[in-house]
């Protein structure tokens, strides 16, 4: 009988995101050999558009921004879709999960429990001050250990789990993310003054943007210019508070970008003060392609730097240090950051930040081999 490989990526959005892009990578790759089925609020045609033909494709309902009734019931037609799913023994499932507890959803946790076949887990994030209740404890336990492998994309995530939790994870991998394009170094940009770029989802909650700008306003002094790439809920109140803090003249609203390669070629530096990540695509596309990155140290994010990349990590996503952070980073030349930029490049080649989904891919064909 044909073995098969279930990828459920239960993001919640009918939007590509860094959430996806592993798995997504990892399809492409294992349908060249392989029977993949996917599971996912992503649309067919969205896959495709990425490369992606699966041999079945099943739509959940996707969940994200809507009302506590009309996600009620989209769960429970989620449900019905998972019940019409049922992998064999010899099969695989790969459930991606975009937070540490996703599995506790009633939408995935009845269909995960009935599985006979090897389970591997792929968890994008947690959230490091977040604190379980005895139950959800055990039953973390349970369904963690059972798994033929868990894969996190940062060792930081993978250490917070293991607190979380109180589990060792011994079948705990670390995997990062892959850039969704093929990503090479740029040469050193030529633009005045010192270029920043924020890039990510317009979400101030978690991406720290007015955090960001507060820390900035206090740098008057400084010669910079910042841009904010993506799209997202936050994008008035990301303007409202560069009118707040009287930096129109300085910061640029550039939208959403289709390749990153876009934003590297005209821009220096990463800024990020994100409160909670796994390991963002945005570092790994920024390293790839040989510029500096300041960043608050949560999740993934410092993880791959090294040198005196390190002294342009602040400690905690709050102005306090951000403003340290980006103080360090403009007493640095323009020939200092260059060379920091094209050490992050060989870092991040170093470490295949591009072939990263290959390691995953090894581990499905692994737990194939043990069905």
């Amino acid at each position: 009988m044909t073995q098969l490989i279930y990828i459920l990526g239960a993001s919640g959005s009918s939007s590509w995101s860094g959430s996806d892009g592993l798995w997504i990578h990892a399809a492409k790759r294992l349908s060249k050999d392989h029977q993949v089925c996917t599971i996912s609020p992503l649309s067919k045609e969205t896959l495709e558009q990425h490369g992606l033909t699966p041999h079945r494709h099943v739509q959940l309902p996707a969940l994200a921004s809507k009302n506590f009734l009309s996600r009620l019931i989209l769960k429970v037609v989620g449900i019905g879709l998972l019940n019409t799913i049922h992998p064999q023994g010899g099969d695989v499932v790969l459930f991606s999960q975009g937070s540490i507890d996703t599995f506790l959803d009633k939408l995935y946790r009845t269909w995960l429990q009935r599985l006979t076949c090897n389970v591997v887990t792929l968890t994008q994030l947690n959230t490091e001050t977040q604190a379980y209740h005895s139950r959800q404890v055990d039953a973390g336990n349970l369904f963690f250990s059972q798994a033929f492998a868990n894969v996190f994309v940062s060792q930081r995530n993978l250490d917070v789990a293991r607190r979380q939790f109180l589990f060792h994870f011994d079948n705990g991998h670390v995997i990062h993310n892959a850039p969704k394009f093929d990503m090479s170094e740029l040469a050193w940009p030529s633009q005045e003054p010192l270029q920043l770029a924020c890039v990510g989802r317009f979400e101030v909650q978690t991406k720290g943007q007015i955090v960001l700008l507060e820390a900035l306003s206090k740098l008057r002094d400084k010669p910079w210019v910042l841009n904010f790439y993506g799209s997202g809920p936050d994008e008035s109140l990301i303007r409202r508070a560069i009118d707040h803090f009287d930096l129109e003249d300085r910061c640029h609203i550039r939208g959403y970008v289709n390749h990153p390669e876009e934003i590297w070629k005209s821009n220096h530096a990463l800024a990020l003060m994100s409160t909670m990540e796994g390991f963002p695509l945005v570092v790994a596309e920024a390293m790839l392609s040989g510029r500096v990155c300041v960043l608050s140290d949560v999740g993934g994010n410092s993880e791959l730097l090294v040198g005196k990349q390190l002294d342009l990590v602040a400690p905690a996503a709050n102005p306090k240090s951000a403003f340290a952070a980006l103080n360090q980073l403009f007493a640095l030349s323009d020939h200092e950051l260059s060379e920091m930029g094209t050490h992050n490049a060989r870092v991040a080649r170093d470490h295949r930040l591009d072939q990263t989904m290959v390691a995953l891919c090894e581990i499905i064909e692994s737990a194939m081999t043990h069905a």
